[in-house]
């Protein structure tokens, strides 16, 4: 059972709303960056989209 609950907590990181926005900003969006299934809440919108805002800013200041 520990090993199942380890999975889905290693996977749940992965699948930080945060992290895959701020993935969309700095690379571009993709199927996995952008799933729906990450707006299921109003608060995993929220730390999308504060992600994406911070990967644009990145991307923009790394431009010559």
């Amino acid at each position: 059972m520990k090993a199942i609950e380890s999975i889905l907590s290693e996977y749940k990181k992965e699948r930080d709303p945060y992290k895959l926005g701020f993935d969309c900003g700095l690379n571009g969006a993709n199927m996995e960056n952008c799933h729906c299934s990450i707006f299921s809440s109003p608060e995993n919108t929220k730390k999308w989209e504060q992600g994406k805002r911070d990967g644009d800013a990145k991307r923009l200041r790394r431009k010559p």
